[in-house]
């Protein structure tokens, strides 16, 4: 049922044709995991005046809001969510090259991005190329693979605060470490990025990505519903025992059910929906083993890489999420 100032950004937002709406939409079908309630409304917009619109509005009216691409690093709570997203990944996704400059919006794909920009002859990205999800995410997340991150090609990124604000922050404001950025810290919408690559033969950078993309289908369980790498790695863990894959799989984890989920037997580090019908609680269930283990029997303690969005449509860090409220979500 959509509140009387959803219902009033809505007819504005389509009056205004600034995209499209979607009312009651279930998470199951919109989750990278396949988990999740339903949440009260998606919008799609389409340009940076929709966005400002949204920005300010859903601001203003105090209603619960994210900004999201793919979902593909986020758990939904399998109660139903009251607030609305704002997703990039329908409309705005074009990206565009100026020599070694990359300028991509928000919603761009990852993987199609880092193809096209190879094909282009430029190089730095490759490692993003089998990574699911959007480049506002990436950068959000400071993510990447094969230890390497998007941060160190990130030039400048273009936010929205809470105000409906348009703010271009540079690399240094990003605040890049490992799998963190401060965009972690802030309320800014991540609208556009815009990247420093070098040139390199287009035929090189192909078949490096195409190598990658082999090893990740070798390693990967690809056809589960799921999140990708679960925990992230850190320096003392990793020369303690190995990477968190390892770890698990040196506990005697991989393969483990619990409801629904499960712990992939093809790599550790990959918790997925094997029955299709599994819920946020199985999944936190199985994180909270694997972390209870790690540190009884390592004396290691493992964070989440992925995220946790509650029923008030609050994004958390998952483990720290299940640490302070238990496996109930």
């Amino acid at each position: 049922m959509l509140s009387k100032d959803i219902k009033w950004i809505v007819s504005t937002f389509i009056d205004s044709s600034y995209g499209d709406v979607e009312s009651d939409v279930s998470l199951k079908d919109f989750s990278y995991w396949k988990i999740g309630g339903n949440i009260t409304a998606i919008f799609y917009p389409n340009s940076i005046e929709s966005l400002v619109f949204l920005r300010k509005n859903l601001s203003r009216l105090k209603i619960n809001h994210l900004l999201v691409g793919k979902t593909s690093n986020i758990l939904f709570t399998s109660s139903d969510i009251n607030g609305v997203f704002v997703c990039l990944s329908r409309f705005l996704t074009d990206c565009y090259i100026d020599n070694e400059a990359v300028n991509v919006w928000g919603g761009a794909s990852v993987p199609w991005l880092a193809y096209k920009v190879g094909c282009n002859g430029l190089s730095g990205i490759e490692h993003i190329v089998g990574v699911p999800g959007t480049i506002g995410g990436l950068v959000y997340m400071n993510g990447g693979s094969l230890r390497k991150a998007i941060g160190t090609n990130v030039e400048s990124v273009t936010v929205i605060d809470s105000l409906g604000n348009i703010k271009n922050l540079n690399n240094i404001d990003c605040k890049f470490s490992y799998r963190q950025s401060t965009f972690q810290e802030r309320d800014d919408w991540i609208v556009y990025v815009n990247l420093k690559l070098g040139m390199n033969d287009s035929k090189l950078v192909k078949t490096e990505m195409l190598n990658i993309l082999r090893t990740r289908r070798k390693k990967f369980p690809l056809r589960l519903p799921s999140c990708g790498s679960v925990f992230k790695s850190n320096a003392i863990a990793y020369e303690k025992v190995g990477p968190p894959g390892l770890i698990i799989e040196k506990l005697g984890l991989k393969g483990k059910f619990i409801g629904g989920a499960r712990i992939a037997p093809e790599h550790g580090n990959f918790i997925v929906n094997h029955s299709g019908d599994a819920s946020s609680s199985d999944v936190a269930k199985l994180i909270a083993e694997i972390q209870q283990q790690s540190n009884r029997v390592f004396g290691v303690d493992l964070e989440t890489e992925a995220k946790y969005l509650d029923r008030n449509c609050k994004l958390h860090c998952l483990s720290d999420y299940i640490n302070a409220n238990g496996v109930n979500i």
